[in-house]
């Protein structure tokens, strides 16, 4: 339903979603340079901050800009594209969430939010996988799968590309 909203109706929850991922990935990260001390660098701490933000944007907009360059035959807006890929990192992000409660250091929860974690990242490449299919319109699941393939491994080349250059930086 999302991949074929064109008119935007998605878009609120999207970024909804989006302001919770980084809220949550920007307070862990909080958190770990609380922890640092004052003996760390101030450009260390600046590049975990800025990573807390920076990274998690990429892993939305880096697999909907590729459905967009990919997808020749069926073009779909990006917010469209950023909507559904958003909604196919839902488990990531409930999961970044959940991943706060081990940072609180609650005796044993990191077994309990360990399977999860694993969990909504494994149902969220499965979702993924499904925004591709859609997108696409592809009645193959062979043809769907090379896609989706070729997505994730540029996804993450992009941002080992840009996590090198970045601890090359600071």
């Amino acid at each position: 339903e999302i991949v074929g909203d064109t008119a935007g109706n998605f878009l609120k929850y999207a970024i909804i979603m989006i302001v919770v991922y980084l809220l949550s990935e920007t307070i862990d990260t909080f958190i770990t340079v609380s922890n640092l001390g004052s003996w760390a660098k101030f450009g260390y701490k600046f590049k975990l901050i800025i990573s807390s933000i920076l990274l998690p944007l990429l892993r939305i907009l880096i697999p909907a800009v590729m459905i967009l360059i990919l997808n020749k035959k069926n073009k779909k807006p990006l917010t469209t594209m950023i909507c559904a890929v958003t909604a196919a990192r839902i488990p990531v992000i409930i999961s970044s969430l959940v991943y706060l409660l081990d940072r609180v250091k609650i005796k044993y929860i990191s077994y309990v939010t360990s399977p999860i974690g694993t969990l909504c990242t494994a149902l969220s490449a499965v979702l993924l996988f499904f925004v591709v299919k859609y997108a696409f319109e592809e009645k193959e699941d062979s043809e769907t799968l090379k896609k989706f393939a070729i997505i994730q491994l540029v996804t993450a080349g992009l941002i080992s590309v840009v996590n090198l250059v970045f601890n090359t930086i600071f």
